[in-house]
C-alpha cells in the first residue's frame, strides 16, 4: 500500500471557553489521526486564554487507501492546563478524504481553514482553531494494517475504574516479584541434608516485671521454632515464676542443613506471660543457625550452654535473657515429599498430634480462675486506665 505525510500548521485557537475568570488559561493542543497510536502536542501557551496561538509545525504519517475507504480522519483537541486534571475545551475531526480533496495532488500549494469546535458528543461549542496543511509525495509501505475500532469516549466512572484496576495490577505485581525469588530460592530440587538441633531451654533471668498488670504474679512460658517454619515448640507454663522461671524443657527441631548455612534460618525463642484476655509479649531471641553450628563440633559431645539478651520485635534490647543448652544430631536425608515451607525441610506435625518432648501431658491452658468479682472488677478497670501508660510495657498478641 501507498502511504502519504500530512504537514500541519497548527496556527492558533480564538474565542475559546473561558473557564478561568479570576486567572489565567495556560492552553495546548494534541494532534494525532484517527485509529493510530501516533500524538504530536503543541508547546503551552502560558497565559494565552482564550485566543492562544502556537504556529506549531507537525509532520503526520497515514495510509492513503485508508484514508480514502475507511474514514480516517485529523483530530486536533484543544486542553487547558488544570490544577489536578487538564480540562477539555473542544476538538475537531475533520476527514483526511475532506482535506485531500480541497488541494491538487501535487502537494504543493498550502491550505488555510479554519473549524468549529465541537464537544465529545459532537454538540459545538465555542471556540475555533485555525491551521494550515499540505501532504507529501506517496511513499510505499510494506504492509497496511487496518485501524482498530475508534476509541470510544471514557466516562468518570470508567476511568475510576481503570484507575482502580491498575493499582490492584501494580499491587499484585509488587507481591509477585518480592515473592517469587525466595519461593525460587528455597524450592531448588538438589537433594539437601536435614539435622536434628536438640535444644533443652533452661530458664530465663531478669524479665521485665509487668506482674502490676496480672495481678501480682507472672505465669511465664517459651515458645521455640525455626524461623520461616511453622513448627513451633512450647514449654509449660512456669506458675509464679515471676521474673526468674525455670523450664529445663528439653526439644528437639529439625532443619535444612544448607538452608541454615546459606539462608540464614534462625533460632528463634520468644517469652511470653499468661494474661486475662490475652498473653504478653516480653521478648525473644534470634540465634542464626549457622554460629550455634560453628561454635560446637559435630562429634556427639555434651551441649554447649549459651544465655542471650532478650530483644523486642523492632530489635531494641529489653530487660531479661534467655539460657539454654544445644547440640547437634547426625546429618540424614530429607524425605521423599514435604508438605511444608521448604522444599527439604521435614513435615512439620499438626497441631493437633504437637508433643512436647519430655513432658508427657500437652500444653497448659490458660487459667480460668480470675478470682472474685471484686477483683475481676479491679482488674478491668486498672486495665482500661493504666493500659495507655504501656509504652514501654510487653506487647500483647495470642497464645501463640
Amino acid at each position: 500500500m501507498e502511504r502519504r505525510t500530512l504537514d500541519l500548521n497548527l496556527i492558533s485557537a480564538k474565542q475559546l471557553k473561558n473557564i478561568s475568570p479570576f486567572g489565567r488559561m495556560d492552553v495546548y493542543a494534541v494532534v494525532s489521526i484517527s485509529g493510530t497510536v501516533e500524538k504530536l502536542r503543541t508547546p503551552v501557551i502560558k497565559g494565552g486564554g482564550p485566543n492562544p496561538t502556537w504556529k506549531s509545525p507537525m509532520k503526520l504519517t497515514f495510509d492513503e487507501a485508508a484514508a480514502m475507504h475507511y474514514g480516517l480522519k485529523l483530530v486536533i483537541k484543544i486542553k487547558a492546563i488544570g490544577m489536578f486534571t487538564n480540562w477539555k475545551l473542544g476538538q475537531v475531526k475533520v476527514p483526511i478524504k475532506e482535506l485531500m480533496e480541497s488541494v491538487k495532488s501535487d502537494g504543493i500549494l498550502t491550505q488555510f481553514v479554519s473549524y468549529r469546535l465541537r464537544r465529545p458528543s459532537g454538540k459545538t461549542t465555542k471556540g475555533e482553531v485555525r491551521f494550515s496543511y499540505k501532504f507529501g509525495e506517496k511513499f510505499s509501505a510494506n504492509a497496511f494494517n487496518p485501524p482498530p475500532p475508534p476509541h470510544r469516549h471514557r466516562t468518570y466512572s470508567q476511568s475510576i475504574k481503570g484507575f482502580v484496576n491498575g493499582l490492584l495490577e501494580a499491587i499484585s505485581l509488587y507481591i509477585i516479584s518480592t515473592s517469587i525469588p525466595s519461593i525460587l530460592n528455597f524450592t531448588n530440587p538438589v537433594a539437601m541434608e536435614c539435622r536434628s538441633l536438640f535444644l533443652n531451654l533452661i530458664s530465663a533471668k531478669e524479665l521485665k516485671n509487668i506482674s502490676l498488670f496480672l495481678f501480682g504474679r507472672m505465669d511465664v512460658y517459651a515458645v521455640v521454632s525455626i524461623s520461616d517454619t511453622v513448627e513451633k515448640l512450647r514449654t509449660p507454663v512456669n506458675k509464679g515464676g515471676g521474673r526468674n522461671p525455670t523450664w529445663k524443657s528439653p526439644m528437639k527441631l529439625t532443619f535444612d542443613e544448607a538452608a541454615a548455612m546459606h539462608y540464614g534460618l534462625k533460632l528463634v525463642i520468644k517469652i511470653k506471660a499468661i494474661g486475662m484476655f490475652t498473653n504478653w509479649k516480653l521478648g525473644e531471641v534470634q540465634v542464626p543457625i549457622k554460629e550455634l553450628m560453628e561454635s560446637v563440633k559435630f562429634d556427639g559431645n555434651p551441649m554447649q550452654f549459651v544465655s542471650y539478651r532478650l530483644r523486642r520485635s523492632s530489635g531494641k534490647t529489653t530487660k531479661g535473657e534467655v539460657c539454654f543448652g544445644y547440640k547437634f544430631g547426625e546429618k540424614f536425608p530429607p524425605p521423599p515429599q514435604g508438605g511444608y515451607g521448604y522444599a527439604s525441610y521435614p513435615p512439620s506435625p499438626p497441631p493437633a498430634a504437637q508433643v512436647y518432648v519430655g513432658y508427657p501431658y500437652p500444653p497448659q491452658q490458660r487459667p480460668t480462675d480470675i478470682g472474685s468479682g471484686i477483683e475481676f472488677g479491679t482488674g478491668l478497670l486498672g486495665g482500661m486506665l493504666i493500659g495507655s501508660m504501656l509504652s514501654d510495657g510487653g506487647d500483647c498478641d495470642d497464645a501463640f
